[in-house]
């Protein structure tokens, strides 16, 4: 279980990188 939730705390983290590489990707293009 406690796998498990470091696993979704990671997924988390990992969508949040994803949400500021894709906000400079557009900032850039601005």
């Amino acid at each position: 279980m406690l796998g498990f939730k470091s696993f979704e705390t990671a997924e988390k983290t990992f969508a949040g990188i994803e949400a500021m590489h894709m906000l400079r990707k557009k900032q850039v293009e601005l």
